[in-house]
């Protein structure tokens, strides 16, 4: 390609106009063949010059820009990784809101933990609490052999390796793990007493579970949904679980 295009600025016939059109048409046509390289042809690197710029396709149907230099061809990188173009998002993907329970549906399909970072759910268009750092599930609760006076507590292994800063647990009274319907949350003491109510305690590695030496729970027989008659029934067994926040 030329270095620069000479257009006659001395007209003196159409003949002199036709020449300085040809030379600019020829110099577009240079350019164009410089940067209108179809990304899935076969270009040879030996190919080009100087200041030429490229697309080309890869085998995994990615593109890569290149720039022509003295020393052949270069491609960006970024580190060690080089810089690859791939389908623009739709307008639709960009602008689609998920909420927190939809997100956490995409982290097990997809086996990622972005529901964990999130303190916003942008579709209920609210702060949250964020996701627990670990959810025990639910434990079976037997309170005989579990009971203070035993001094036995329902371990439970946690991955976290330092103190939490939040702990919530939960009482499902009489309740099989996998038939729990309704629960109470554990206020971190035996109850009214030293013989009622659950305490769950938890150090760097483990949460531990003491039950009362008479009842896990003196109080209502079940939210109004689940029961007409509002007493003071006592509980024993069920089932437990924790969640810490690090």
């Amino acid at each position: 390609m030329a270095d620069k295009a000479k257009v006659t600025t001395k007209v003196n016939s159409f003949e002199d106009v036709q020449r300085s059109l040809q030379e600019v048409e020829k110099s577009i046509n240079q350019i164009s063949d410089s940067v209108n390289v179809k990304a899935e042809g076969q270009v040879g690197d030996i190919k080009g010059k100087t200041g030429d710029i490229r697309t080309t396709q890869n085998s995994d149907k990615t593109f890569t820009f290149e720039v022509r230099t003295s020393g052949g061809w270069k491609a960006p990188y970024l580190g060690d990784s080089s810089i690859k173009f791939k389908d623009k998002e739709s307008s639709f993907s960009q602008n689609q809101k998920k909420s927190i329970d939809e997100l956490e549906v995409e982290d097990t399909s997809k086996g990622t933990t972005k529901a964990k970072h999130i303190a916003y759910d942008e579709k209920a268009d609210k702060f949250i609490l964020p996701r627990p750092d670990f959810d025990s599930g639910w434990y079976t609760w037997d309170l005989t052999e579990h009971n203070a006076s035993a001094d036995l507590p329902l371990k439970i292994a946690h991955p976290l390796n330092v103190l939490p800063t939040l702990i919530i647990g939960y009482y499902a009274p009489n309740q099989a793990t996998d038939s729990v319907t309704w629960f109470t949350q554990i206020k971190n003491g035996r109850g009214y007493s030293y013989d009622n109510g659950i305490g769950v305690y938890v150090d760097k590695d483990r949460c531990y579970f003491y039950g009362g030496q008479v009842n896990s729970l003196v109080g209502a027989s079940g939210p109004p949904s689940l029961t007409s008659t509002i007493g003071t029934d006592v509980f024993d067994d069920g089932s437990v679980k924790v969640l810490l926040w690090k």
